[in-house]
């Protein structure tokens, strides 16, 4: 997976599927200019790519621990076609 200098990263191994369903997904992103920093994005059950993102982490062992934006429209793909 790239890990290159893209604004965005999402550290999978840092996020988790919470007790009640919700995925808290542990990001870090970068503004130019400006010093990185870290965040926590919750998806419910209902919110929009709370299905994508429960899948991701179901799955990432199949990922690296850390993955940038560039790798997100590949895993949508991989995701889609279990849907299919």
């Amino acid at each position: 997976m790239n890990t290159g200098n893209d604004s965005t990263r999402y550290w999978l191994a840092d996020s988790q599927i919470a007790s009640d369903g919700a995925v808290i997904l542990r990001l870090s992103a970068k503004d130019p200019g400006r010093a990185r920093r870290g965040g926590v994005r919750r998806y419910q059950p209902g919110f929009p790519d709370y299905e994508f993102w429960r899948w991701v982490l179901e799955h990432k062992d199949q990922w690296a621990d850390t993955i940038s934006e560039e790798d997100v429209p590949r895993m949508r793909l991989e995701y889609e076609a279990t849907l299919g």
